[in-house]
């Protein structure tokens, strides 16, 4: 074969090649848009600085881990930011720990999607900062349907993942989020009046999983799962007048309880709720007195295993027995007044603790 063929055939394959995009990290050096050229480097020399410049694109081609390396660095409207994370923490070598991406929606007309990880430090507060009174619903989409990112807090105070703290449009996060190290580094933070969703599990660590601080109603679809390792680390903490509606499976850790605070608890028929030590329990909030008892599940759980059962409104006089309702509560079977019985131990400390 003539050598000119060998090369052309070279030359080809090695067009062919399918283009391989490595992950790499980039450091912010200029508090800048995040989709604007030079905002990141690919060398951090201290706070905020950094040597060769990178271009949007490069930086933006959706498996880089970047940090805020002490810039703030905003998140315009109508983009889709990929990445593999989105970080504040020092990750060793001249950068720093600090800065913080942020999302302003006021005024927007087109909702913007961040696909990225979310992880805090221990310095200048949440990873990702929302604020605003864009009136679009969802103005802000974190994750998305089947792809849930992660969200992990801090070890600090008020080192959250993410701080939601917007007042008008609605926010979706699609999301499992962890505590942090600090009791007050929360994994999600919802702070203010603005309402929307969360879709994934909330687990705690030392800290919440999910933390509602906030005048609004917010409906968490997923499982709510208490610490292991401190007492302060619920799944889900509701902590003002806004209430947590979880539609999944509350689930005591050795150290807290699953959820703690404003909470409504809206299961399906699997659902279910653990307390420590596995006590045996009427699950669900109890029925107003006299009324029909037509939603619960009954679980026993002294082994740490868990067996449900449904009892439903087709199936509403066939008496769970009063052994199986919590106590003082009353409830109708066959027009016949019948109270429970069940206590149960364990638990926390807030108006209703799972």
């Amino acid at each position: 074969m003539k050598k000119s063929i060998i090369i052309a055939i070279l030359i080809l394959q090695l067009v062919l090649l399918p283009v391989q995009v490595f992950a790499a990290s980039y450091y912010g050096c200029a508090s800048a848009a995040i989709n604007a050229d030079n905002t990141f480097c690919d060398t951090p020399t201290g706070s905020c600085t950094g040597n060769n410049p990178q271009t949007a694109a490069t930086v933006l081609a959706g498996t880089h881990t970047l940090f805020a390396n002490g810039c703030t660095i905003t998140i315009p409207k109508n983009v889709t930011i990929t990445a593999a994370k989105l970080s504040n923490k020092d990750d060793g070598g001249a950068m720093v720990d600090g800065g913080q991406f942020t999302v302003a929606t006021t005024g927007w007309d087109s909702p913007t999607t961040i696909l990225a990880n979310l992880e805090t430090g221990g310095t200048t507060g949440a990873a990702l900062a929302v604020t605003g009174n864009g009136n679009l619903n969802p103005v802000l989409t974190l994750g998305a349907v089947g792809s849930p990112i992660t969200i992990t807090g801090g070890s600090a105070n008020g080192m959250y993942g993410v701080s939601i703290g917007h007042t008008v449009g609605t926010v979706a996060v699609y999301a499992n989020s962890t505590g942090g190290s600090n009791s007050t580094a929360y994994g999600c933070y919802w702070g203010n009046t603005g309402p929307g969703s969360y879709t994934g599990n909330a687990t705690g660590a030392t800290a919440p999983g999910f933390f509602n601080n906030a005048g609004a109603n917010i409906t968490l679809t997923g499982n709510a799962t208490g610490s292991n390792s401190a007492s302060t680390g619920e799944g889900v903490r509701s902590n003002s007048t806004g209430i947590v509606t979880i539609v999944g499976n509350i689930i005591a850790g050795t150290r807290s309880v699953g959820a703690n605070g404003a909470i409504a608890w809206n299961p399906g028929a699997s659902n279910y709720v653990t307390y420590p030590n596995g006590t045996a329990v009427f699950v669900g909030l109890p029925p107003a007195a006299g009324s029909v008892l037509t939603t619960a599940n009954i679980i026993s759980s002294t082994d740490g295993s868990v067996t449900a059962g449904t009892f439903d409104e087709a199936a509403r006089n066939t008496d769970p027995g009063i052994a199986n309702v919590k106590s003082g509560t009353t409830y109708k079977i066959q027009n016949s007044d019948l109270t429970g019985t069940m206590s149960a131990t364990g638990g926390g400390s807030g108006a209703w603790s799972f």
